[in-house]
């Protein structure tokens, strides 16, 4: 029993927590976690010389004795410490914001490119693009001969923005990344159900895409989950904010604006989150300690 408690008291210590002994930046937990893992050997005496030196002493000897094959998977080969794998996820999950706008840009550019397409952007809601016929619709003129394009277009950007809600978890939060996921979720659904061929499907995906990720940029802007989320808090919220009054406002009998005008406020304020935020991890770096945010 005074074993166990020796271990635990100088996990503390060495860790940092007690007598100040950091491990360059090293967050406490994941410190501890790393010395629960090591074979801790009680110690015999007191160092030498030292009245007032702890008997983690031995155990700190024996910590630093390890090999590097020894030492723990989640902590990087080259010595750095956890922010820096946050870090990384986080820029991966960045490039994947970017990527995935610029695949909806190119995407949408190319359908409207295609000879015969027929879109107004008052009018029209974007997904018309992706309706397999031309026919009116909802009291608008549809016509998109590049339909499949922009269908897998939209696809392609659902998996991409899935993916990097995976990768920013740990900066954003569990709500804003993932609701940054659902969004994609919810854009694969549309590119799999078109408006045209499957509405009420197609309207779930539509949900998913732009009511789920306004309330998370909302309430991220509201309340934030993470000490990343903190700055510019008020222009994430508002954009937010905005895009759900947007959202509201197309769903009414008598729209302010025309369906089209509004569905294309509430995509650009969106996306223009989504890249601020992206930009801000593309755009950091490391000071000391290597925290994060």
């Amino acid at each position: 029993m005074g074993s166990l408690r020796w271990r635990g008291w100088a996990i503390n210590e060495w860790c940092g927590q007690r007598i100040g002994w950091p491990r360059g930046g090293e967050r406490p937990q994941a410190c501890a976690a790393r010395a629960a893992s090591a074979r801790w050997r009680a110690p015999s005496r007191l160092s030498a010389g030292r009245v007032d030196a702890p008997p983690m002493i031995v155990g700190m000897r024996a910590l630093r004795g390890r090999t590097r094959s020894q030492a723990p998977r989640a902590m990087p080969s080259d010595g750095g410490s956890i922010a820096d794998v946050v870090d990384r996820r986080g820029r991966l999950g960045a490039f994947g914001v970017i990527a995935a706008v610029l695949a909806f840009a190119v995407t949408a550019a190319v359908s409207l490119s295609v000879t015969g397409t027929t879109y107004a952007w008052q009018v029209n809601m974007i997904s018309d693009l992706g309706d397999s016929s031309c026919r009116t619709r909802g009291g608008r003129w549809i016509c998109s001969p590049g339909f499949a394009l922009f269908n897998t277009g939209l696809i392609i950007t659902g998996l991409l923005l899935t993916a990097a809600g995976v990768g920013v978890r740990r900066l954003w939060g569990r709500l804003l990344a993932g609701s940054l996921a659902v969004m994609g979720v919810g854009l694969v659904v549309a590119g799999v159900f078109p408006a045209g061929d499957a509405g009420a499907l197609h309207l779930a995906g539509v949900v998913l895409a732009l009511v789920v990720p306004g309330l998370g940029l909302l309430i991220s802007g509201i309340r934030p989950e993470t000490a990343w989320l903190h700055p510019h808090r008020v222009l994430r919220g508002l954009l937010g904010g905005t895009a759900l009054v947007f959202c509201a406002e197309n769903r009414l009998t008598h729209n302010l604006l025309p369906q089209g005008a509004g569905e294309l406020i509430i995509v650009g304020c969106l996306l223009l989150a989504l890249l601020f935020e992206a930009a801000r991890i593309l755009a950091f770096r490391p000071g000391a300690g290597g925290r994060v945010g």
